[in-house]
């Protein structure tokens, strides 16, 4: 349910594919629909690890910049934080 009170659909998007422009910032995010037509966005930002082999894997120097992120944003501070955009519940 949307927070207009609209029935929507949400869909999880993985945009890690070598030639997706979003593939470095989004990962995986959810996208809401309402008749077919994108209303809202959601993401997890949280410099998330992933495998270093299989599907959804990051080119290596990729997943080190994020590890390496990772780390040392824990040590000062930083935290994991949502994105949305538009309608979402």
């Amino acid at each position: 349910m949307l927070p207009n009170g609209e029935q929507g659909i949400a869909t999880t998007h993985n945009f890690y594919d070598k030639n997706n422009p979003y593939a470095l910032v989004l990962g995986i995010a959810t996208i809401y629909y309402h008749n077919g037509i994108a209303v809202g966005f959601k993401d997890r930002y949280n410099f998330n690890w992933k495998c270093l082999l299989g599907k959804n894997r990051r080119k290596l120097s990729y997943e080190l910049k994020v590890r390496a992120v990772s780390i040392f944003g824990f040590l000062y501070g930083a935290k994991p934080f949502d994105i949305t955009y538009g309608l979402c519940p």
